[in-house]
């Protein structure tokens, strides 16, 4: 028999978003541990004065829950997508390195060398939460075919 997964309604969307984020935090951790490879929003130090009292922990949080938010209108974007895993994979990364380029270039001091690394460490990141998001949300009903003629 052939099995199609339930319409992604708004309970699982929700935790589809919650994973999201847990992924987006656990990659936070792993990249942070190598200062060269510690993402922009993370980097306190390079920040203007008035922002260096935030806590790492408090802008990692924040950042991980709008992140999983974004991960999740980018799988209701890319829900017919023929590729869906890498087209996740690139609209994830797409946002994350968009939003992380802007930080860097508004608000950081930090050397474009170290920066580069820190923003080529993010693009796996985003890839790996596509290919999770996209295998867990199966793929979408298929309206059926039209048919020529009567059967």
């Amino acid at each position: 028999m052939n099995e199609r997964p339930a319409p992604l309604g708004r309970a699982r969307l929700a935790g589809l978003g919650l994973l999201a984020a847990a992924l987006h935090a656990v990659f936070d951790v792993a990249t942070a541990q190598l200062p060269a490879t510690t993402p922009p929003y993370l980097r306190t130090a390079d920040m203007p004065e008035a922002f260096q009292a935030l806590s790492p922990v408090a802008v990692g949080i924040a950042t991980s829950c709008v992140s999983g938010i974004i991960a999740v209108i980018a799988l209701i974007a890319t829900e017919h997508a023929r590729r869906r895993a890498l087209a996740l994979g690139a609209a994830v990364t797409g946002f994350w390195l968009f939003s992380a380029v802007l930080m860097t270039f508004v608000w950081l001091d930090t050397p474009w060398p170290v920066a580069a690394v820190a923003l080529a460490a993010g693009v796996p990141r985003g890839f790996a939460i596509g290919a999770v998001l996209a295998a867990l949300a199966g793929r979408p009903e298929r309206a059926a075919a039209p048919t020529l003629g009567p059967r």
